[in-house]
């Protein structure tokens, strides 16, 4: 019986060895000599979700402290502190978990790239306007940009395996959807 089972044993290496032996490296290494799914290419992936939410805060930094400045309603004004205050929060939150993971977040990804240029055509286009055209247009921005952040959040949580990640990325999009719904509010109520 055990040398029936080592014979079947034998055979199936032997036929496993065999089939891989038509593999090139390209189509095992895929991602620039990385094997899909390897340790390092996840290290790659996490680094870029780490540095698309720096890049999400960091926008929605900067928008709010021209939303204080520029802004005429009171509650835009109130809104652009409290995007501040949690933005800030969540930023400190990621650059802290990325040094308990001795991991770079990684702002010249794709997707963080993209953000950041989307952030400044933003700030440009605001930075022309006043008064009540001013808050119109921020809060416009404001729900576009939660919205396209909830969609953004629930994709990078696909892509990553690492728990801590995960729980930052539930964290995260948990205060997205409220800070979405109150300047939904605020947009419908106020302007």
């Amino acid at each position: 019986m055990k040398s029936n089972m080592l014979s079947t044993l034998t055979l199936g290496i032997c036929c496993l060895t065999a089939g891989c032996a038509g593999h090139t490296p390209s189509s095992v290494y895929p991602l620039n000599g990385q094997m899909l799914g390897s340790p390092a290419a996840q290290v790659r992936t996490d680094s870029d979700i780490l540095g698309t939410l720096v890049v999400i805060n960091k926008n929605e930094i900067a928008a709010a402290q021209l939303a204080r400045r520029q802004g005429q309603n009171a509650r835009v004004k109130n809104y652009a502190n409290f995007m501040i205050k949690e933005h800030s929060t969540n930023l400190r939150q990621t650059k802290r978990l990325s040094q308990k993971l001795d991991m770079m977040p990684e702002l010249n990804g794709r997707v963080a790239m993209n953000l950041q240029q989307k952030g400044q055509q933003e700030l440009q286009m605001l930075q022309g306007l006043s008064g009540k055209a001013f808050d119109s247009a921020y809060m416009a921005a404001m729900v576009n940009d939660h919205t396209e952040a909830l969609s953004l959040i629930s994709q990078l949580n696909n892509q990553t395996s690492n728990p801590m990640i995960k729980n930052q990325l539930k964290v995260t999009r948990a205060h997205v959807a409220e800070h979405l719904q109150r300047a939904t509010v605020i947009q419908r109520e106020s302007l």
